[in-house]
């Protein structure tokens, strides 16, 4: 199937503190199930104790994906990310992870304003945009991650329409890619086009670029729930991966 093409760009593993697989057992799990390539986007967080927080720590990860992309090269493509929560929030981390090699580098935000109640459905959302557009303002990332996190929160993605323009705006001039992350649908039994309008605006906003990331900690759910959203992707979408600032087509939605 042509689906089988396209990259999971968001995968963790035992080297983030809620990973509950290997990097092995991801690889092992992706070429079993006939997929092309994995991006692994272990967490990086300027807020909390992370794995890779630490510099010898992310030097080993990023030797060990090596050395894996060598053992698995001849069935799998397999990509050295990360997924930075908050950059915004720690200058000097983000300094130091420019001197990494990286091939994929995913920015995202966990949380809006611990001063607003999440009580306040609307407050709150907007909270989270304005910590997102600080988060992507920091730097040079390649894709934004889980734009409708709090889904997870509310089972619906409540946005103000004129802030997420505006976020679109700046990742397209800084050349940055959407994430449709499938994990943040956990909570609905089925997925409507009307549940990634957000992708819709994307798109009538300038954006053609788009990942897909399961947001996977364990095997169980790598890819999860990719063959029920492609085909609810507006006509046109360019799904790929990005490596080493490069955005890469794998399947263009018809």
């Amino acid at each position: 199937m042509y689906y089988n093409k396209i990259f999971d760009c968001h995968v963790h593993s035992e080297f983030s503190a809620d990973g509950g697989s290997t990097l092995q057992e991801m690889c092992e799990t992706a070429i079993n199930l006939g997929v092309r390539g994995v991006v692994f986007t272990d967490h990086i967080d300027t807020e909390k104790e992370e794995i890779l927080n630490d510099p010898d720590t992310r030097k080993k990860y990023i030797k060990t994906i090596h050395e894996i992309k060598k053992y698995y090269e001849n069935f799998l493509n397999i990509l050295c990310g990360y997924e930075l929560s908050a950059p915004h929030k720690d200058r000097q981390l983000c300094l130091d992870l420019e001197n990494c090699e990286f091939d994929y580098k995913m920015v995202s935000v966990h949380h809006g304003d611990f001063n607003v109640s999440i009580k306040d459905e609307t407050e709150y959302v907007a909270s989270y945009l304005h910590e997102v557009e600080l988060a992507i303002n920091f730097g040079k990332f390649d894709v934004l991650g889980h734009v409708d996190l709090l889904r997870r929160l509310y089972g619906r993605f409540s946005y103000n329409v004129k802030q997420l323009e505006g976020i679109y705006s700046i990742m397209q001039e800084k050349g940055m890619a959407l994430e449709v992350n499938t994990h943040s649908m956990k909570k609905l039994r089925t997925i409507r086009k009307q549940d990634l309008e957000y992708v819709e605006l994307w798109k009538k906003c300038g954006g053609k670029n788009i990942v897909l990331g399961s947001d996977a900690h364990s095997c169980s759910k790598f890819r999860e729930r990719f063959c029920d959203i492609i085909p609810l992707l507006p006509q046109g979408i360019e799904i790929g991966h990005y490596f080493n600032g490069i955005f890469i087509t794998d399947y263009i939605v018809e």
